[in-house]
């Protein structure tokens, strides 16, 4: 989908596209790599004016984000997945920014970080939501409270391995 457009040209599609009631919508470049304005247009849209929306996949070839408000469908375990997809596309655009010596995509990189982080607050927050309150265990997609810890011990380890600052500014040298 994503073209030589403007980046104001793409916003307003991207609006006419949620707003025609579309849950996920996936962008994706028909060069290899997305245009730094483009996905600076893209990401501002979704964080400043679609509520309820996430980024749940950024790479550097396309953006995915998805309406949230229904939040069953935000299971920790697919938020888990989520993280994990994140942060490897993280680690995969990074060895291709230090080997074209890609500056824009050395930034994006440190960008998604806080995809992650936003994530991984997502997922604590609904932990503890279900260690205090039993019925909440299985709404948020666990067998039980013990899960909780295992869960916890994941999204830690997951948002260490993708806020290796210092790793993705080694890119953008």
């Amino acid at each position: 989908m994503l073209q030589e457009e403007s980046t104001s040209s793409l916003k307003r599609k991207v609006l006419s596209i949620y707003l025609s009631g579309y849950n996920t919508i996936n962008l994706r470049s028909k060069t290899k790599i997305i245009n730094p304005s483009q996905h600076d247009a893209v990401r501002d849209v979704v964080q400043r004016y679609l509520m309820g929306t996430e980024i749940i996949a950024d790479a550097s070839d396309n953006i995915t984000f998805q309406d949230l408000l229904n939040m069953p469908e935000l299971s920790v375990i697919t938020a888990v997945q989520r993280m994990f997809l994140i942060s490897t596309n993280m680690h995969s655009d990074a060895m291709i920014a230090r080997s074209e010596q890609n500056h824009d995509l050395g930034r994006m990189i440190i960008e998604s970080d806080d995809e992650v982080d936003r994530f991984s607050l997502y997922i604590l927050r609904s932990l503890t939501m279900a260690l205090q309150n039993k019925q909440t265990v299985q709404g948020i997609g666990l067998r039980n409270r013990s899960d909780c810890l295992n869960y916890r011990v994941a999204v830690r380890s997951i948002e260490r391995v993708a806020g290796c600052r210092y790793c993705y500014s080694q890119t953008t040298l």
